[in-house]
């Protein structure tokens, strides 16, 4: 990350269909490396593309911040929930704006630097945890119901 322009771009292995991106924070938590006091400002996209390349990058978030150097920081921007279309591949991009004493270089894939990006936790509705009760009690009732047939009461007037 030393010249204004350059960019780069992380792509998901995998398309997603008809999937929500929920609402929320997302949080870019970076580590960087260089010389005293540089810095980098950095257009960070969080996006969604047509091809595995991620080549045109359909923002989800977007926001710019100034990258430090050292590690351990982090930046981050709120957004509302997304319908990704069908056979979507989930695209991480930073772009550079503009560069101070001589830029940086931003650590990844390392065991112990991991720059990430956090997204919202994804909330699973449990429609159905009220029948997990009755498929409690089914084969309660079911047992009663074989050790007492019903018997056919008859009134006799």
């Amino acid at each position: 990350m030393s010249s204004p322009g350059a960019t780069q771009t992380w792509a998901s292995t995998v398309a997603y269909t008809d999937q929500t991106v929920p609402a929320g924070s997302y949080t870019f938590t970076y580590w960087t490396s260089g010389q005293g006091n540089a810095t980098v400002t950095a257009a960070l996209t969080f996006g969604y593309s047509a091809t595995a390349s991620c080549a045109v990058v359909l923002p989800i978030a977007s926001w710019t911040a100034s990258l430090v150097n050292g590690g351990g920081s982090s930046t981050s921007a709120s957004i509302p929930a997304v319908l990704l279309p069908a056979s979507s591949y989930l695209c991480w991009q930073i772009t550079v704006v503009a560069v101070d004493k001589g830029g940086l270089d931003l650590r990844y894939d390392a065991n112990n630097q991991q720059t990430s990006i956090a997204t919202p936790s994804i909330v699973v509705p449990e429609h159905g945890s009220p029948l997990i009760g009755l498929a409690i009690l089914l084969p309660l009732l079911a047992g009663q119901l074989i050790r007492k047939p019903l018997r056919a009461r008859v009134t006799i007037q």
